[in-house]
């Protein structure tokens, strides 16, 4: 049983396609989530634009980074989303989030869904939207 108030281990799927104008925005927000143990896998569904490279630069920085690879362009985050909850091994976490490329996260957005999962006994969480 997960209690209130740990250290979640949290798998987070990001999905990226042309999102280099979002994307080091995206990550930080993410490495800066509190009370959580994150492990960050981007999916890029074929970018022609500099984000795999934005990617792998930040990867370069951070270990809890990881860039999987589809062996072929999905053509939507649903679909870049389904092969990464096939083909991550998701044994070893709590939780999954995801986030699309251009979503930026408040400090301890993570916590709180956690703890509205466990305090509700859901299955899944959606938060609000802040559109800026």
């Amino acid at each position: 049983m997960i209690k209130i108030n740990s250290n979640y281990k949290v798998c987070v799927l990001v999905a990226t396609y042309n999102g280099e104008l979002w994307i080091d925005k995206q990550i930080e927000s993410i490495l800066n989530q509190k009370h959580v143990d994150s492990q960050i896998f981007i999916n890029d569904d074929f970018s022609n634009d500099c984000t795999i490279e934005k990617c792998i630069k930040l990867q370069k920085q951070n270990s809890d980074i990881n860039i999987i690879q589809q062996p072929s362009r999905r053509g939507s985050a649903s679909q870049n989303f389904f092969w990464s909850l096939r083909n991550v091994d998701l044994n070893n976490f709590d939780f999954i989030a995801f986030a699309d490329q251009d979503d930026e996260w408040f400090d301890e957005k993570l916590k709180i869904a956690i703890d509205s999962l466990i305090k509700k006994k859901c299955d899944a969480y959606s938060g609000n939207v802040f559109a800026i």
